[in-house]
């Protein structure tokens, strides 16, 4: 049986009114929440491209190892304790994430199941938060902390509730859902300039970078997100127009190296 293929409009439209849920309702249009980004907005052929949890060291590892050869930049968004599972198997890998340009967001020290987080309350995602950033410098080293983690936050499942982003408002987060996912690359629906990708550390998703991304990307490059919102977060050298415009190398400003 051949599968369900979507259309760009009714994924669109599924993604948006999923968005609207949690961003446009009129209980939170009254409150001064943080913006959930869901789009960026750039001028170069780039799109951002997120990628979430970390389980499974070994996949991460062929990931990296994909996007080095690619030249890809990403954001990872890991769970605290996936992270400190993978560097027990694979000593320093989230060191070699900021050495390689990447770039790290802030999704939780346990990634809960969804009951428990929509009744996660504002304190307890402020300490969820302190005990993350803690872990993190931990398995880091405070040069490449700052190196590679931002003010980047997504809620498991993409449950922004008033809670979370409260928290978000607290810590000066800024917190990011998606405008396409692994079912994009499925269903050939081509990404656009600007889009916000979703993937997470696992084979199924490990294959469709390989075999997808490059057709559903086409004249575009993947990017973090720090690259997409600054220049001087970017690779030395990305095409634009053709050409091979001069960055900033971001892997220099490692200090003590």
């Amino acid at each position: 049986m051949s599968k369900e293929r979507l259309s760009r409009r009714d994924f669109i439209k599924g993604s948006g009114l999923a968005l609207a849920s949690f961003v446009l309702s009129p209980e939170r249009s009254k409150k001064e929440f943080p913006l959930v980004i869901s789009h960026l907005q750039t001028d170069l052929p780039l799109y951002a491209l997120t990628i979430d949890d970390c389980w499974m060291p070994e996949v991460l590892v062929e990931m990296l190892d994909y996007l080095r050869e690619n030249r890809f930049q990403a954001t990872f968004f890991p769970i605290a304790t996936a992270a400190l599972a993978c560097n027990e198997i694979s000593p320093d890998i989230f060191k070699r994430v900021a050495e390689e340009g990447h770039t790290i967001g802030y999704h939780t020290m346990n990634h809960p199941a969804k009951e428990r987080v929509l009744q996660t309350s504002y304190e307890e995602w402020n300490a969820d938060y302190d005990n993350w950033t803690r872990n993190f410098r931990w398995l880091l080293g405070q040069d490449y902390y700052s190196l590679a983690v931002k003010r980047y936050a997504r809620a498991p499942y993409g449950e922004f509730t008033e809670s979370f982003l409260g928290m978000c408002e607290n810590k000066g987060l800024t917190p990011y859902f998606w405008s396409a996912d692994s079912g994009s690359l499925e269903n050939n629906i081509p990404l656009s300039r600007g889009n916000i990708l979703l993937l997470h550390v696992t084979d199924r998703d490990l294959g469709l970078m390989r075999d997808e991304l490059s057709l559903a990307s086409r004249d575009l490059r993947a990017a973090s997100i720090s690259c997409i919102e600054d220049e001087n977060y970017c690779p030395a050298a990305y095409p634009l127009d053709g050409d091979l415009r001069r960055r900033k190398n971001f892997s220099t400003n490692i200090r003590g190296t």
